[in-house]
């Protein structure tokens, strides 16, 4: 569940995340792998929407809060094309140089970005499981910026693609129905692309210029991988693929 302070559109505004009556942090109380294998995803910005929410690593239990410019709530040029959200328990740390991007920049020290790829909007403050599809990195004023695209568990294309796989399985079918129990990488970004045409195109255009109108330069793009078979695989503990891992016992807020 959540809660939300102050006016919606103003800079007091506070979302928290609660469990069980108590307030819990939308950061670091929420496991980022669920119980069937997928990932928690908690929505920051819903599709279609202009206020840059995110979930504020810097104060106690962690709210999603409006970014702050200049002293005024912040906005986006241009309505965001996506859910946009975030894992939670991950961290890009901005302490180490990436080793897998070809110039030296480090993390940006935020959790890690999600783009949610369903065409429905999802309600702000909503903590739903994920199944990754993609990735996108992107280099913004010289720090890495990971974007994990991945689609809701519940979506039908997720459903099709397992069935599919549990046929090539011989039709033999796990104890869960849930469509996480079958590992990436049985959906990828062909498949998100015959599902829904020209949508990766739109996102990464949406990614390059959607600073441009703050007098920005556009963003410039390092990897677009379509498949995370090694990410999925590795991503128990530390990721080696991508630079990010589960927080640091120092930085843990309550």
């Amino acid at each position: 569940g959540s809660y939300s302070e102050g006016e919606y559109g103003s800079t007091e505004f506070r979302l928290y995340a609660t469990k069980e009556g108590q307030t819990v942090g939308w950061w670091h109380s929420i496991p980022f792998v669920t119980a069937s294998n997928g990932l928690n995803f908690v929505c920051e910005i819903p599709k279609g929407t202009t206020a840059k929410m995110e979930v504020n690593t810097k104060e106690a239990g962690n709210p999603i809060a409006q970014d702050v410019k200049k002293g005024a709530p912040r906005h986006y040029g241009i309505k965001a094309a996506f859910n946009y959200g975030c894992i939670p328990q991950t961290y890009e740390n901005p302490e180490e140089v990436d080793p897998n991007v070809d110039i030296r920049a480090l993390g940006d020290g935020d959790p890690l970005d999600a783009v949610e790829l369903s065409d429905e909007p999802i309600e702000m403050g909503t903590l739903g499981e994920v199944i990754p599809v993609g990735v996108l990195c992107l280099i913004d004023e010289g720090e890495v910026d990971w974007k994990l695209f991945v689609l809701r568990a519940d979506h039908p294309l997720v459903e099709k693609k397992r069935r599919e796989k549990e046929v090539s399985r011989g039709g033999h079918r796990t104890s869960s129905t849930s469509p996480s129990t079958f590992k990436a990488p049985y959906l990828t970004l062909d498949d998100v692309e015959e599902h829904f045409p020209g949508k990766m195109s739109a996102i990464r255009e949406w990614f390059r210029t959607y600073k441009v109108g703050n007098g920005m330069a556009h963003r410039h793009f390092v990897y677009l991988l379509p498949s995370l078979c090694l990410f999925y695989t590795s991503f128990s503990s530390s990721c080696p693929l991508f630079h990010f891992q589960p927080l640091p016992a120092n930085l843990v807020l309550r």
